[in-house]
């Protein structure tokens, strides 16, 4: 039986999105957290601010409430926050199943399968975050991964 050893550049990646999965899973913790209390935060002077009985301005023929603008704005923010809990939480899920994934290709000895998926997943997230969100610890961070994968691909022991 050919006994393939496990590059240590397959293992460093897969224990780093452990890594990832547990801050996601942590800020997604902080998110819902934040999202269940959003709505209460913001609204908690609404009453005050939407209150025109002699507090309305007449500007430009147009009767204003002053602070309506702000409340619906500050009641908005409780469903921004349910928007980015979820957005997160599908990060989280997508970081657990790739998880799942590497730790059973490497289980089964699959290592150039393996060093693939990770090679072509982190490659697109950091394409994402290069483009799209600008971050440059972002990009780091998913292009560490692409040069460890590609490292596994090019060398002649897992072959």
């Amino acid at each position: 039986m050919d006994e393939k050893k496990i590059p240590v550049e397959s293992l460093l990646s897969t224990i780093l999105i452990g890594i990832y999965t547990l801050v996601f899973l942590g800020v997604e913790i902080w998110a819902v957290y934040l999202a269940k209390h959003a709505g209460e935060i913001t609204s908690a002077g609404m009453n005050l601010a939407t209150s025109a009985g002699e507090k309305g301005d007449y500007i430009s023929g147009y009767f204003m409430f002053p602070g309506s603008i702000t409340a619906l704005l500050g009641g908005m923010t409780g469903l921004a926050a349910i928007f980015a809990a979820a957005g997160l939480a599908l990060l989280a899920l997508f970081f657990m199943f790739l998880l799942i994934i590497s730790c059973v290709m490497l289980k089964d000895r699959k290592i150039k399968v393996d060093a693939w998926i990770k090679e072509i997943v982190f490659l697109i997230l950091t394409c994402v975050s290069a483009f799209f969100f600008q971050s440059i610890w972002l990009t780091i961070m998913m292009g560490i991964h692409v040069l460890l994968a590609g490292k596994v691909l090019v060398s002649k022991k897992s072959c």
